[in-house]
């Protein structure tokens, strides 16, 4: 049974452009099946969200330098670089329900474990196995936005999705510094293993779609420059989710909460504006989106190696918000028309971008133990610079 998706759900999802707009753009007839999806999307974005504040926090509690905990995003990409193109491949072929299933429980069952863990080895191991579930489960989900939404509105459909998402882990961050303040480590890993077992309960109820690979061959010369746009947005997540927590509360004193409160406004700021900003591509091209949103990313991380306290870091952290909500619609909008099967095409974008989980904190980790946690905003926003004028030249006009 293929279900068509509309992104009109109410309350937290209707900000952007209006419900009656995005129903034109993806049929209303089985509006349940698409609310159930974002429910499910939201709620386990939530608990990644709310897990990802904890897990350097709690690495930290055990005695874990920079570079250990940037570890903790190298140990991710291992196994997702790995599967990223089979889970693809395998999705196109035998349709992408079964692995968004798989994917939803495997990653509740992970999230679960990071409550046993009693050294940063533990913790390591488990955020490699996380990376693999997060693999399957994220590549069909976004595949199965892409099979299901009009080529011509494929950048509003990339956006609201990115919308559940984004609120999630932004609502996670400060539910999660609040329970790791008041309950610890152990209890706010179980529950958010249990906030994510509900989200797969709520995805079980999903039905079957289509997949349907987008017309004629892939053309690479194409995807390569939107990869590395996706590698450097990825990036700018890693270091803002394990870098930012731990430079807030070791170096300029602020609690858990309020840290947990700095990663929600990066993040909610981002997710509110994926959808309008999606819309901007879709009506004046993925380019010019793209390469503002690269610009602004590289401008405002090497502003933020002057942030010496909360106020200022909290002032970057908007702008820098912003620019990163520029780039994903606007890139996963491009690759959903280069033609080639959808999965396929995710499971590449997945395996470059991937790197960026591993390579971005871990050299930053090292950068900040050897020269001081500014060190890693510098990298970032210099990669961001040289990237900005590669794709200057090789991204796509059309």
């Amino acid at each position: 049974m293929k279900f068509t998706m509309t992104m009109g759900v109410r309350s937290i999802f209707s900000l952007g452009p209006s419900e009656a707009e995005l129903i034109n753009i993806l049929a209303k007839n089985n509006f349940s099946h698409m609310l159930r999806l974002m429910i499910a999307v939201f709620l386990m974005s939530m608990a990644m969200g709310g897990s990802a504040l904890v897990l350097p926090l709690y690495a930290s509690s055990l005695g874990a330098s920079y570079t250990e905990i940037g570890m903790l995003g190298v140990a991710y990409v291992v196994l997702s670089v790995i599967f990223s193109i089979p889970a693809g491949r395998a999705s196109d072929r035998r349709g992408r329900r079964n692995f968004i299933i798989t994917g939803f429980f495997a990653t509740a069952a992970v999230l679960s474990l990071y409550a046993v863990a009693s050294s940063v080895t533990w913790l390591i191991i488990f955020r490699l196995l996380q990376g693999l579930t997060e693999t399957v489960l994220w590549i069909n989900v976004q595949g199965t936005i892409g099979d299901n939404s009009a080529i011509d509105g494929r950048g509003r459909a990339m956006g609201a999705y990115g919308r559940s998402w984004g609120l999630g882990v932004g609502l996670g961050p400060i539910l999660g510094g609040l329970m790791y303040a008041t309950l610890g480590a152990q209890i706010s890993f179980l529950l958010w293993g249990l906030v994510a077992f509900a989200s797969a309960a709520v995805a079980m109820k999903i039905p079957a779609s289509e997949t349907r690979p987008t017309l004629g061959k892939t053309d690479f010369s194409q995807l390569y420059p939107l990869c590395l746009a996706g590698l450097i947005y990825v990036g700018t997540i890693a270091i803002i989710n394990t870098i930012v927590p731990v430079y807030a509360t070791t170096t300029l004193g602020m609690s858990a909460f309020q840290a947990g409160l700095l990663i929600t406004l990066f993040v909610l700021v981002r997710a509110v504006l994926f959808t309008p900003l999606g819309t901007i591509s879709d009506r004046r091209g993925h380019r010019p989106v793209i390469l503002a949103g690269m610009l602004g990313i590289s401008l405002f991380f090497l502003l933020l190696c002057l942030a010496s306290d909360a106020i200022v870091l909290s002032a970057l952290l908007i702008p820098l918000a912003i620019s990163a909500g520029a780039i994903y619609p606007s890139v996963m909008s491009a690759i959903s028309k280069l033609g080639g099967g959808l999965g396929y095409l995710m499971g590449i974008f997945n395996l470059i971008t991937s790197i960026g989980w591993g390579v971005f904190p871990g050299v930053g980790g090292a950068l900040a133990d050897s020269f001081g946690p500014s060190a890693s905003f510098l990298m970032s926003g210099v990669l961001a610079l040289l990237s900005t004028a590669i794709l200057w030249k090789k991204l796509p006009r059309s």
